[in-house]
């Protein structure tokens, strides 16, 4: 993939939070963390637990793809370093899944903590049972178009429980 095509921007030299404050932040309840965060940067009610991991934190990779479109997700999953926590946002649509079954374990293999998506998954049975968080809107078995646009940019930290 042309990382300099129209459209496509990819953030690979991003600074991580440093470990020792993802290890405090994983002891903090969670509506703690939303508090101190001036209660403006918690999921909004709707959000769904699919994965077996329910308690997660780490340094965000953060994606923004076209609702139905999960080009930039299969980018963000290959540049992930073990313990992130990808984050997407699809925009919420929830007729088109963009994260799935093979994905995930993909996710696994490269050691990603968990998966947040302000979108729809598939194949929530068999992620139901992999040892990840993942979080999203809703579930769907209609599957994602690979065209972008897209980006991959943002630092930041998750905390969820």
């Amino acid at each position: 993939m042309s990382l300099n095509k129209i459209g496509l921007r990819i953030n690979t030299d991003f600074q991580r939070v440093e470990k020792k404050w993802i290890e405090r932040a994983r002891k903090i309840q969670i509506s703690i963390v939303g508090d101190v965060c001036y209660r403006l940067k918690g999921f909004h009610a709707g959000f769904n637990q699919y994965g077996k991991k329910k308690k997660f934190a780490g340094p965000a990779l953060t994606v923004m793809v076209r609702p139905g479109d999960n080009l930039m997700l299969h980018k963000a999953i290959d540049i992930a370093q073990p313990g992130d926590v990808i984050v997407i946002d699809a925009g919420g649509a929830l007729n088109t899944a963009i994260f799935g079954a093979m994905m995930s374990n993909h996710a696994l293999k490269r050691g990603v903590e968990a998966m947040v998506i302000n979108g729809a998954i598939r194949d929530a049975e068999e992620i139901s049972h992999l040892d990840m968080g993942v979080v999203a809107l809703g579930a769907t078995p209609n599957g994602p178009f690979k065209t972008g646009p897209g980006k991959s940019d943002t630092p930041l930290l998750v905390v969820a429980s």
